[in-house]
């Protein structure tokens, strides 16, 4: 629970690191055979720690304990990803949609592990497998939405954008529409950016939502100042920089390097 929190309400990252590394730790203390503490360990060692070989590790023990435990397998398919190992990422998450088809978590970590394999068309079907259900969870909406923009499907990413927004609340949902003709005309551009300005006022969700947007608009320096904003708040998305499709706009910023740097992201290690 502690690793959920920054993900989906205003919780701090460092806080729940903490207080979740010391319950996995003393669950493991009370029953050494249990998957479920050494999976939350391994999700929580390498979003908020960034210690890889310590994630790897617990995962592992994790799976060699469970290995139908359909929630670790989906930790560790996008810890994977992370770390540049897709195709083991694919071959894990796939492993936890054949133990537990219904998860809407597995099917969701097996779409976004797709897209970072370049596998669009896959990975959108599977988005919307993950929401057959439960269509309203307003982090898939979102992420399925900047997959098709940063593919240029500009019509389709409307309405997933339009759902998004309208599931978080937002007043004028359809602002979208105007931000991403900007996006797709220069002559109109700034009338996008002045929509976007309309949907960032209302303050909504976090910096890291808007930061492809403002991107996609042609303001890099506005774009890095949410990316500067998310960074400090200790967003775990951050993670997914070097390696999801929606940020590959900005991957080769300076700014951005850095981040990926500070992180220790293995995907630039060696550079």
């Amino acid at each position: 629970m502690y690793d959920a929190l920054p993900w989906y309400i205003d919780f701090p990252a460092s806080e729940a690191a903490e207080r979740g590394k010391r319950a996995a730790r003393r669950a493991i203390e009370l029953d050494p055979t249990l998957a479920e503490a050494y999976a939350a360990l391994g999700v929580l060692l390498y979003e908020f720690d960034h210690d890889w070989r310590g994630a790897a590790e617990a995962f592992e023990t994790a799976r060699e304990l469970d290995p139908s435990y359909a929630q670790g397998l989906g930790w560790e398919c996008l810890f994977r990803a992370v770390i540049g190992e897709t195709q083991a990422a694919l071959s894990i998450c796939q492993q936890a949609v054949t133990v537990d088809p219904l998860s809407m978590h597995a099917t969701w970590q097996y779409a976004s592990a797709l897209a970072m394999e370049g596998r669009i068309d896959e990975s959108l079907v599977a988005f919307d497998r993950a929401m057959a259900d439960r269509p309203e969870v307003p982090e898939i909406q979102a992420e399925k939405a900047g997959l098709l923009l940063a593919s240029d499907r500009y019509e389709e990413a409307i309405p997933e954008y339009e759902a998004w927004l309208r599931t978080e609340g937002f007043d004028s949902p359809e602002d979208i529409r105007t931000v991403i003709s900007g996006i797709r005309d220069v002559a109109v551009r700034e009338r996008g950016r002045e929509a976007l300005t309309r949907l960032e006022g209302q303050g909504r969700v976090r910096p890291f939502n808007w930061v492809q947007l403002r991107a996609e608009l042609g303001e890099i320096d506005r774009a890095m100042e949410w990316l500067e904003a998310a960074h400090a708040e200790g967003d775990p998305q951050l993670l997914f920089l070097g390696v999801d499709p929606r940020f590959q706009i900005i991957r080769d910023e300076p700014y951005t390097r850095r981040i990926m740097g500070e992180i220790g992201l293995p995907t630039i290690a060696g550079e």
